[in-house]
């Protein structure tokens, strides 16, 4: 279902992307291409994919674990799920 979803979603995004890069100066546009491939070749790679989502939420969820032990050693302890969801 996923690479469904994928491939329903492509064509949109590349209608998009023609739409903004013919708006850029053309000096522009050869850089905003170059970038367009290398994040493509990016989250084409599974290894590169898992990382954009383990890093970013080991970094939240060590944010939440700072807040929770900043707001105790003020004498106000917090369920956890009530922080999260705050």
């Amino acid at each position: 279902m996923a690479i469904r979803e994928r491939s329903r979603l492509a064509e949109p995004a590349k209608r998009a992307f023609r739409f903004a890069l013919h708006r850029l100066p053309r000096r522009l546009r050869p850089r905003a291409q170059a970038v367009a491939y290398q994040l493509k070749a990016l989250l084409t790679d599974r290894d590169v994919r898992a990382a954009f989502v383990l890093w970013p939420t080991a970094n939240w969820l060590l944010d939440a674990a700072a807040l929770w032990a900043f707001l105790a050693a003020y004498g106000h302890a917090m369920e956890p799920v009530a922080l999260l969801l705050a």
